[in-house]
């Protein structure tokens, strides 16, 4: 249970650049494409709010911030996940590849999403955006998760329980 608790630790840290960084890239691609910034977010809430968040254009309570939830959940969820895989991958001989794992994760969530989930759960906001707009958002998704995992800085501890932060040399004494 500890492992789960330090991965979902983990997770909600790097889910939480994941989830910022495509939700700012489905702003832009939204207001690129739709002309509506809260387009592809408000798509996002058809999980509560059905086939009418589909269709909503203008940012509101209802379906911008319940299509961020969703997105932010959905998020933590993917990074919690991966933080406990490569926890387990950390101790083989392969170690953490920050941009590799971004990109499988980011690989996975998105067949996932459009392969196993029925279309009523799906992420909504390819609805109102193109594939190539998708694929945009989900590698976007995968920088979030390398960013936060290591993949910023080469010095950085890669463990799910580790500080982020560079290891100090020692000061030398003198006599």
């Amino acid at each position: 249970m500890h492992e789960w608790r330090q991965a979902f630790v983990e997770g909600v840290r790097s889910g939480s650049a994941a989830s910022a960084l495509s939700t700012l890239a489905l702003i832009a691609l939204a207001k690129h494409q739709t002309g509506h910034a809260a387009a592809a977010t408000n798509a996002t809430s058809q999980w509560l709010w059905g086939e009418r968040a589909l269709h909503q254009d203008d940012p509101s309570w209802k379906h911008t911030a319940t299509g961020l939830l969703i997105h932010h959940a959905a998020s933590v969820f993917w990074a919690t996940l991966h933080a406990r895989a490569s926890a387990r991958a950390q101790q083989t001989r392969w170690g953490k590849r920050p941009w590799m794992e971004g990109a499988l994760v980011a690989a996975t969530s998105c067949f996932a999403d459009y392969q196993l989930t029925p279309k009523r759960l799906q992420p909504g906001f390819e609805q109102r955006l193109t594939r190539g707009a998708l694929l945009l958002v989900y590698i976007a998704f995968g920088v979030g998760i390398a960013l936060a995992t290591g993949g910023a800085s080469p010095g950085r501890r890669n463990d799910a329980g580790g500080s982020g932060r560079r290891a100090r040399r020692p000061s030398r004494i003198r006599d």
